[in-house]
């Protein structure tokens, strides 16, 4: 049974410009991991890009909360949502 590229695209899509790993992308697309696996494998996708991956931990000064940025970024001012509210959207 062929794969739907809608399904492979999004693997693409989470797997590179998301930086997920297999399991995670399972979750999300409600497949089982060693299926993401073959999948990603029968279409030349690699493993996650660990560049972009968000799994830097921060707290927002203001409201406490923990927060996510990639590796290479710096932390902002405060977390995104509060950034918002500040900037009056």
């Amino acid at each position: 049974m062929k794969t739907s590229p809608i399904i492979v695209e999004e693997i693409r899509r989470l797997s590179q410009e998301e930086g997920l790993k297999d399991s995670e992308i399972a979750k999300i697309i409600q497949y089982n991991r060693v299926s993401v696996q073959k999948i990603r494998k029968n279409n030349n996708i690699p493993s996650y890009n660990i560049n972009v991956r968000k799994d830097k931990k921060e707290i927002c000064p203001n409201c406490k909360k923990e927060y996510y940025i990639r590796r290479n970024e710096k932390p902002g001012i405060c977390c995104p949502e509060c950034e918002l509210k500040l900037n009056g959207e």
